[in-house]
């Protein structure tokens, strides 16, 4: 079986990271080649695993568009111009299905070129409801849709045999913890301060405002020195973001206790390891987010917002806590609970790592989107 996986993504995310896992395949039975636009360092990733090809060979042209689209016209020109550039893909390689691992409405030209050519199509759903629009054409001609999370299928209100959650899977091996004191002196953090991270792209919708402002009260309760770094998990820093965060930790008065940073995805784990307590705050939630079961690999305790699919990662005061999003004095209140105590914190740790090596694991996740695969693939037969 021949797979084309299309990967439309600019950066590393939680969608590249399981595409990594998904090719990173153990079994003859499926040959994988992804898709991308052009050479970024994120997708080059791939070759350790499977082919990677690109629509362009020159990057300058597709790169001015993608910097243009708001120019009238121009967004449906550039959906043309690289639809026309799926289609020698499509026939060289020739596979039996094409994957769409991070679906956007802008795919739809691109799939209806897959059905004229007569590939089965899989979209993969990434987004909650209230952050991306679908075409129905797009769904009317998918021969299956995966939604990351229940929160995702619900929120579209999904019916139907060929929907499927299939939750991201955590790859063990791409996981390992570094002492504390080695991690902090890598990013430059005081060794003896308790360390709370707030992980996660530096927009304002990440919720990292309510993590400076529950700072100034832990600060003031004067119990312990506290430090908060905000990762901006991907290679670029968000500057109108970052301006707003530091404008609001200098009026607050936490400035010096505060340090904004973003970081390669090969050296995540420096900050998960010079963490004590591990935050993503998302106010109005995440189709499904990495980070709960990054921080339980990493052996840290996680805070999330109650909101969105980190309802079904973490199990309240089980394998983390949740907290109402927007909420500072909540978010104190759950922070001091592990700050107190360690023997719980242990025992919240254990039980997350214990679940996401179980639940999802790198192996159930690809077992089930092969499982699709073969469906699919098998329906196709039997209406020849």
């Amino acid at each position: 079986m021949k797979v084309l996986v299309v990967d439309n993504s600019r950066w590393w995310g939680g969608a590249e990271k399981n595409l990594q896992t998904l090719v990173d395949n153990r079994s003859n039975a499926i040959e994988f080649n992804v898709l991308s636009d052009y050479p970024m360092s994120h997708n080059i990733t791939y070759r350790d695993f499977c082919g990677v090809r690109y629509r362009f060979d020159n990057s300058y042209f597709i790169r001015y568009l993608d910097n243009k689209y708001q120019i009238k016209g121009m967004r449906i020109f550039r959906l043309i111009y690289k639809s026309l550039y799926l289609i020698p893909s499509l026939v060289r390689y020739n596979p039996d299905i094409v994957h769409f691992n991070l679906y956007r409405s802008s795919d739809i030209l691109d799939i209806i070129v897959c059905k004229i050519l007569r590939k089965k199509v899989v979209l993969h759903i990434r987004s909650l409801a209230n952050r991306i629009k679908i075409a129905p054409l797009t769904i009317k001609l998918a021969d299956a849709v995966i939604c990351v999370s229940k929160s995702v299928k619900q929120g579209f209100s999904f019916t139907g045999n060929k929907y499927h959650v299939i939750y991201n899977g955590i790859d063990s091996k791409y996981y390992h913890l570094v002492p504390q004191d080695q991690a902090r002196e890598k990013l430059g953090i005081n060794l003896t301060s308790f360390v709370i991270g707030s992980i996660g792209n530096l927009e304002r919708e990440k919720g990292h405002d309510v993590a400076v402002k529950a700072l100034k009260k832990i600060i003031d309760d004067g119990n312990v020195v506290v430090a908060l770094i905000i990762v901006g998990k991907d290679s670029t820093i968000n500057e109108s973001e970052t301006k707003r965060i530091l404008t609001l930790s200098k009026d607050l008065g936490v400035q010096g206790h505060i340090k904004i940073f973003s970081i390669s995805h090969k050296d995540i784990h420096y900050v998960y390891s010079a963490c004590d307590i591990v935050l993503t705050l998302c106010i109005d939630g995440e189709a499904f987010g990495m980070i709960p079961l990054e921080a339980a690999m990493h052996n840290r305790p996680v805070i999330a917002t109650n909101v969105g699919a980190c309802r079904e990662t973490i199990i309240h005061n089980q394998t983390g806590l949740l907290c109402e999003p927007n909420s500072p004095v909540a978010l104190v209140q759950a922070i001091d609970t592990i700050m107190k105590d360690k023997k719980y914190c242990d025992q919240l740790t254990e039980s997350a790592r214990n679940r996401v090596l179980h639940k999802y694991s790198a192996d159930a996740y690809r077992d089930s989107v092969y499982k699709i695969y073969i469906t699919i693939t098998k329906e196709n037969k039997r209406k020849l």
